[in-house]
């Protein structure tokens, strides 16, 4: 997969509210803005969300595996533990949604990926929310978080900041 490196902190730090919106509501204002989502993210991530009983406010910082003092080949766990001493958090499976509804402005051909546990796939495979920006415009689609999965030092990550 060819990208662009982008700059991490583009638009963040960044502030969002987690809803009490259910699946319905984010597939409506999704196909009303025209974000793309694709059936097997929405049958197995999105519809499987249960709505907040309240909204909360949270803050959200992107960084790269670089960022992190890592290199290419390192796993979901070995990058989620580095974040830790950052006092960097895992964020709820509703910032997937939330933020691809309020980082409309994202840099074109660049991706971010929901630092969060993985979603477990019927072949057991694990994926995690993957916010994208293409040539064919909006995405809201996953990518794969199991344990051994290799990721590459340009990987951005969207966490949630602890003071």
């Amino acid at each position: 997969m060819s990208e662009i490196f982008q700059n991490p902190n583009e638009g963040f730090p960044r502030a969002i509210e987690l809803t009490t919106r259910t699946s319905g509501e984010y597939l409506a204002i999704f196909d009303a803005r025209g974000i793309h989502i694709r059936d097997w993210t929405k049958d197995n991530m999105l519809l499987t969300l249960t709505p907040l009983e309240k909204k909360e406010s949270i803050s959200l910082v992107a960084r790269s595996i670089s960022d992190l003092g890592l290199r290419d080949g390192v796993t979901l766990k070995e990058i989620y533990a580095k974040a830790l001493e950052f006092r960097l958090g895992l964020c709820d499976p509703h910032v997937g949604p939330e933020t691809r509804l309020a980082f409309i402005d994202q840099q074109a051909n660049s991706h971010y990926h929901i630092a969060m546990e993985p979603v477990i796939k019927s072949d057991n495979r694990k994926v995690v929310w993957d916010i994208a920006h293409t040539s064919d415009g909006l995405w809201l689609d996953r990518r794969g978080g199991d344990t051994n999965s290799l990721w590459r030092a340009e990987d951005v990550f969207i966490f949630t900041s602890h003071k």
